[in-house]
């Protein structure tokens, strides 16, 4: 068995206000996202994100 841990990154904006600010915001935003978000513009942003913080997690290492 190995140990291991998991840590999510989810960035808040103004539109997340409506769920809530507790940790239990996050499955409906989540939902929501995939839901209401789920466009060629958006995940093109994601893939943005995934190589910056790739990038600086690589020259951090």
């Amino acid at each position: 068995m190995t140990h291991h841990f998991h840590a999510w990154m989810v960035p808040r904006y103004d539109w997340m206000c409506e769920f809530g600010r507790s940790v239990e915001w996050v499955q409906p935003v989540l939902l929501h996202a995939r839901n209401e978000m789920n466009d060629e513009e958006n995940i093109a942003e994601v893939r943005k994100a995934i190589a910056m913080l790739t990038e600086a997690l690589n020259r951090e290492s």
